[in-house]
């Protein structure tokens, strides 16, 4: 392994990291951050899987798990419209607008 692949993967791991904490400690405070979180933990986990198996060449020695990640990018989306919703709580009509605009 050379050095920028496992700068890639303690960053993807830190990120995967960052985004638990956000589910979990996202419900308190101002703005309810848990499905940002969620969000964010889809997308880590589908760039972590995506580096270990092609760039440090893993999918050789486990061919089986081809795709079995690709339902976490088609979470994402509708986590993060959640999320706006739940950060605009009372939209006027531009805002609604701009949501259907992102689902």
């Amino acid at each position: 392994m050379t050095g920028l692949l496992i700068f890639k993967i303690v960053v993807l791991s830190l990120g995967v990291l960052n985004s638990g904490l956000l589910i979990v400690k996202g419900n308190r405070g101002k703005i309810k951050s848990c499905f940002l979180g969620w969000s964010l933990f889809s997308y880590s986990i589908f760039f972590l899987v995506f580096v270990l198996w092609y760039e440090a060449g893993l999918i050789l020695s486990y061919p089986h798990l081809l795709r079995s990640t690709s339902p976490l990018m088609f979470m994402a989306g509708p986590f993060f419209l959640c999320e706006i919703r739940l950060i605009v709580r009372k939209p006027s009509k531009s805002q609604i607008g701009f949501i259907s605009f992102l689902h």
